[in-house]
């Protein structure tokens, strides 16, 4: 298939905790160093893997040593961001370039292959709990001559899947201004079913037992 111009889609990789409080709601730029007030912040040292059309390309580590806030919403987990130069800081963003078919779509995918480790015990790399039975949290990307969109699709730890954006704002479209926006749960002591399983690592300080950590259906 031809290709012409190439589109560029930008990421930004989010701490994800349960909610306090949804009118408190901050997307937070990376967490190394971030009190535990803040719900969601973007992470650094988190690694991806851009694939499709006979492309591999690795992106990452995320920049970052401090946080930053992107967005103050009454949503949770924040589903948009911002990594434009303009913007304060880059921290928690990664972009790739990906060349757009002059005819049809293609389809790629970004991963995420390595989950942050500071501040330990870490991250892993999906949210909802502490397990990520299907693997990491995927970008879904599509390409056409217009140029790109995308989505985040992620499994709980309960199997349960879900697909962002839910905003109603329609697909990412991978611009400095409207990166897709993936979340990575991070790890404590914290108990889902109280049976001291690969579950029940959650963020101690993360506020209510996530819906949906329950991997092994054994929840009391």
């Amino acid at each position: 298939m031809d290709h012409h111009r190439p589109g560029r889609l930008s990421l930004l990789v989010c701490h994800q905790n349960p909610c306090y409080s949804r009118t408190h709601d901050k997307c937070i730029q990376d967490i190394l160093g971030a009190s535990h007030r803040f719900l969601q912040g973007s992470v650094a040292g988190a690694s991806f893997v851009l694939k499709g059309n006979g492309l591999n390309v690795p992106g990452g580590p995320t920049p970052g040593t401090k946080p930053r806030t992107v967005n103050s919403t009454a949503r949770c987990p924040e589903q948009r961001g911002n990594c434009s130069p303009s913007f304060p800081t880059l921290t928690g963003c990664l972009s790739w370039t990906i060349p757009l078919p002059s005819t049809g779509r293609v389809s790629y995918t970004i991963t995420e292959t390595k989950a942050p480790t500071t501040p330990s015990p870490g991250y892993v790399f999906c949210t909802g709990g502490s397990v990520c039975p299907d693997g990491a949290v995927v970008v879904k990307i599509t390409a056409t001559p217009s140029g790109l969109t995308a989505t985040v699709f992620n499994v709980f730890p309960d199997e349960t899947s879900i697909t962002w954006p839910t905003d109603g704002g329609g697909p990412y479209t991978g611009s400095a201004t409207n990166p897709a926006v993936v979340h990575d749960s991070r790890l404590g002591t914290g108990s889902c079913d109280g049976d001291r399983d690969a579950d029940d690592h959650l963020d101690q300080n993360a506020g209510a037992v996530p819906a949906h950590c329950d991997s092994d259906q054994d929840r009391h």
